[in-house]
């Protein structure tokens, strides 16, 4: 009996696994088109502004997949597997979003980093408020300790998995007391 439950065990890990990576295609593609708007922000500022509906669609998005794996599967209505699916479908997305930034910054936009830094320092050199040319000054200082396209890659992979994660644990709290995951005339265990 021992055997059986812990191929049910492993079958169940594998299936949360499973549906965590493939989901994360669909966070990677948010998470990279929210890359791309940065990249791009300095060619035409206005996609700066795409990043915060993008971010929105992203937590609608992980709303409906954890509540979908939910429905589909009764045995990770619980919190603990939707926030394991959660970090696992943020992590995948990450790093499908670090290859695209890697990508993007060593071919076709080597030295983004510079001139994001210099645009920056262009913009904030335009400011006549004293506490935004403390910041210039600032900035200013520290132009030699820029960080390489790795580094900000790696920086944005965490961060992303990080606040990913934290996205998950709320939802996975939330996620089994809504009419989402068990339909109205059903008891939440």
């Amino acid at each position: 009996m021992s055997e059986e439950n812990n191929r049910s065990s492993q079958h169940s890990l594998f299936t949360l696994f499973r549906f965590g990576a493939e989901n994360g295609v669909y966070v990677g593609i948010v998470l990279s088109l929210c890359a791309l708007c940065l990249f791009c922000s300095m060619e035409y500022p206005v996609l700066s502004l795409l990043i915060f509906p993008l971010l929105l669609v992203l937590i609608i998005l992980l709303t409906w997949l954890l509540a979908r794996m939910a429905r589909e599967n009764p045995a990770f209505r619980l919190t603990s597997p939707l926030w394991m699916c959660g970090i696992v479908t943020f992590i995948c997305g990450s790093l499908i979003t670090a290859l695209f930034s890697a990508v993007y910054m060593i071919y076709v936009s080597p030295g983004f980093i510079e001139r994001y830094f210099m645009f920056t320092l262009e913009i904030l050199s335009q400011s006549t408020d004293t506490a935004v040319k403390g910041e210039y000054d600032r900035l200013l200082s520290m132009g030699s300790a820029l960080p390489s396209s790795m580094e900000f890659v790696s920086t944005m992979f965490w961060t992303t998995s990080f606040f990913g994660s934290i996205l998950s644990l709320v939802l996975a709290l939330i996620l089994p007391r809504t009419s989402l995951v068990v339909p109205k005339n059903k008891k939440v265990d």
